[in-house]
C-alpha cells in the first residue's frame, strides 16, 4: 500500500492522511441517476443527457484518500499532479454512491464541494457532490469543461482512491 504524502503541490494539500476511508469491493451496478436515496436534493440531468447513467466495472475494496484544492487552476492540471496515468484516480459511480453514504459527515453545507473522476466512453468527467438544505446533489460536468476557481472560502476536494503516488 503507498502512503500519501503530506504535501503534494502548492494547489493541492492531502487532508485524509493517515484515515482510511474504505469503500468495500462493488458489482458496479449502482449508478448516481438511481441513488435517489443518497442524492435526495437534486441529480443532474446531464447524467441521462450525456450517457453516463450507465453501469461500471467491478471494484475490489478500495482506499481513498481526500485532497482539499487550496490554489488555482484546471482539473487536468491539478490531477497532473498526481498521476499520468488518469485511470489510476477515476472511481466508478458506485463507488461515489457508497462513499456518499458511507461518509455523510464528511458533506457539510458551508462550502464543502467533493469531485470525483470518472470515465465513460473513453471520455473524462468530473461529478462533484455537495450538501445544501435538502440533501446531498450531484452533476457532472466534462473534465476539461471546469473554468479556473478562484481562491475563495469554498473548500474543493478531490476523492481518489490511495493507489496513486502523488508526483513531485
Amino acid at each position: 500500500m503507498i502512503k500519501a504524502l503530506k504535501n503534494v503541490t502548492r494547489s493541492l494539500n492531502i487532508i485524509s492522511g493517515e484515515k482510511e476511508f474504505v469503500i468495500e469491493a462493488l458489482d458496479g451496478t449502482a449508478t448516481i441517476v438511481q441513488a435517489r436515496d443518497t442524492f435526495k436534493s437534486f441529480v443532474d440531468s446531464s447524467f441521462k443527457q450525456w450517457g453516463l447513467d450507465q453501469p461500471g466495472r467491478i471494484t475490489n475494496e478500495t482506499i481513498m484518500d481526500i485532497y482539499e484544492i487550496v490554489g488555482q487552476g484546471l482539473f487536468p492540471e491539478v490531477f497532473a499532479r498526481l498521476t499520468t496515468n488518469l485511470d489510476m484516480a477515476m472511481v466508478t459511480q458506485h463507488q461515489i454512491v457508497k462513499f456518499c453514504e458511507r461518509y455523510p459527515m464528511l458533506f457539510h453545507q458551508n462550502g464543502y464541494c467533493y469531485f470525483f473522476l470518472i470515465k465513460e466512453a473513453q471520455e473524462y468527467f468530473m461529478v462533484y457532490a455537495k450538501n445544501n438544505s435538502s440533501g446531498l446533489f450531484a452533476s457532472p460536468d466534462h473534465f476539461d469543461g471546469f473554468a479556473k476557481w478562484p481562491n475563495q472560502d469554498y473548500h474543493r476536494r478531490i476523492i481518489v482512491p490511495r493507489l496513486i503516488l502523488p508526483l513531485v
